[in-house]
């Protein structure tokens, strides 16, 4: 599990499980489904949280079918998305590939740096 990230929004990481599709996947799908999901949440960081009343209009209108968003519980998002994360990095320790520095690459805010498995 990692934890205390220098930045004081910075999210912590949960585990997560794997589905039967995931646990079969090469070492370079998986490296590829990290970049993508580490550089989304590098941008999430820098986006402005929804309000309250945004959220609360959210969650209405997904109650009653009008939309399906993440931003009635943006904090739930962040969350499984980094879940996912750790759970495809302990997959690729697991099978002897590289992994990622999390901690790391999650405090990065330079979007043009790629994440890169060490």
């Amino acid at each position: 599990m990692l934890s205390g990230c220098a930045a004081t929004n910075a999210p912590t990481l949960t585990t997560g499980n794997l589905n039967n599709t995931e646990e079969e996947l090469s070492c370079g799908r998986i490296i590829g489904r990290m970049k993508v999901g580490i550089l989304s949440l590098r941008g999430e960081s820098s986006r402005t949280r929804t309000s309250s009343l945004s959220q609360g209009l959210q969650f209405f209108g997904t109650g009653v079918g009008m939309t399906a968003g993440s931003a009635a519980d943006p904090e739930g998002t962040v969350a499984s998305k980094l879940a996912q994360l750790e759970s495809y990095n302990n997959k690729l320790k697991e099978m002897g590939c590289k992994s990622y520095d999390l901690q790391a690459e999650l405090q990065q805010t330079d979007m043009s740096i790629m994440p890169r498995p060490q």
